[in-house]
């Protein structure tokens, strides 16, 4: 199954991804996928997912045409009320950037003012740049609070006891608390608007103020986004085959 993403964003610059899809087993997948871009990294690489009732394994072996190798694990195991993450990543480069992570989540249950979810997380996260190190290990708690199908409000603590800093290994979130929403309005036709962002109360302030629209079809999807707290637009197209 071949799937075709291009656009353009602040980071990437131009982007142009792919991917295929392919059954080996019942259980076994193969896959094959790149991102091209004109200003952040390029990548090509092939992986293999491992899939059953109750859990997904996905491993990746990618190629980055700076020169070197990275390689990627994600384990997802569910149960009817429980969800458990586990994924690492590491980069045979210069840089040796490097990620590991665990997550735990109980699923949304219901109750009289909405549904409601939690969670808790443990990342340690690391690069080398310019002979010194950044990053660390961090640890947080997240609650998810769904009052209406199309809208999310969700609180994020996240606590490290580093002293160093972790830059762009860090950049979707703050450490302290951050408050997160999103809402997704459907308009008509395949077509919604989108409202979501993240505010950091202890000491970032506003990390996403994004507003957006998009057309979804059973084979095309269009996404255009602007981000008010980055002054950045984003621009998506998807074909699916």
């Amino acid at each position: 199954i071949p799937e075709v993403e291009t656009g353009f964003n602040k980071e990437d610059g131009f982007m142009f991804k792919y991917s295929y899809f392919s059954e080996l087993t019942s259980n076994l997948n193969w896959t094959i996928r790149g991102e091209l871009t004109t200003k952040d990294e390029s990548k090509i690489g092939f992986g293999f997912e491992t899939v059953t009732s109750k859990y997904q394994n996905q491993l990746d072996f990618l190629y980055n045409l700076d020169g070197y190798w990275e390689i990627s694990d994600k384990f997802a195991y569910e149960t009817e009320k429980l969800r458990l993450v586990a994924d690492g990543y590491y980069e045979f480069s210069d840089y040796s950037e490097n990620r590991l992570g665990l997550e735990l989540t109980r699923k949304y249950w219901d109750s009289p003012m909405g549904r409601w979810q939690a969670g808790i997380l443990a990342r340690d996260v690391s690069e080398k740049k310019d002979s010194k190190s950044i990053g660390g290990f961090y640890y947080g708690f997240k609650l998810d609070y769904n009052p209406h199908p199309n809208v999310v409000i969700s609180y994020l603590g996240i606590k490290s006891h580093e002293q160093r800093e972790y830059g762009d290994l860090l950049k979707d979130y703050g450490l302290g608390d951050n408050w997160l929403y999103k809402v997704d309005i459907p308009v008509s036709s395949g077509y919604s608007f989108g409202v979501n962002g993240v505010y950091n109360s202890d000491a970032v302030g506003w990390i996403h103020q994004i507003y957006s629209i998009s057309k979804e079809s059973c084979c095309f999807n269009t996404f255009l986004a602007y981000d008010v707290a980055d002054k950045s637009w984003e621009l998506k197209w998807k074909v699916k085959f």
